[in-house]
């Protein structure tokens, strides 16, 4: 009579339900003992895939910015010459108030003369 199979992932699966804080190396030893060959891999797999691991903790996401760029959540964008869409509505809304983009440059080259003059 022909050698009946074990279905490995099965008796991973039972062992860590009834030792939920099992290493994998734990794990590993145990289906040694009852002359099963598994890997640490192949328990780490099906333990994730049995939905019998925590979540992974680490980096925090990154988040999409509105003009598209990407930058993490919680700390203020550094200055890498992406300009922000609020920036640049504020920008065109002074453009026309001044009337022209050459008058606006000219404004604001007038006023780094200004800073440079009060500091």
């Amino acid at each position: 009579m022909a050698k009946r199979k074990v279905n490995k992932s099965q008796e991973i699966r039972e062992y860590v339900t009834s030792n939920r804080a099992a290493s994998a190396k734990a794990v590993v030893e145990a289906m040694q003992e009852k002359g099963i060959k598994v890997t640490a891999a192949m328990v780490a797999n099906v333990k994730s895939k049995a939905g019998l691991t925590r979540g992974r903790r680490g980096r925090p996401r990154k988040a999409a910015n509105l003009n598209g760029s990407v930058r993490r959540v919680g700390r203020p964008a550094k200055n890498n010459g992406d300009v922000a869409l609020e920036a640049l509505i504020e920008a065109k809304k002074f453009v026309a108030k001044v009337g022209s983009t050459q008058q606006a440059l000219d404004v604001i080259r007038a006023l780094e003369k200004l800073d440079s003059i009060a500091t």
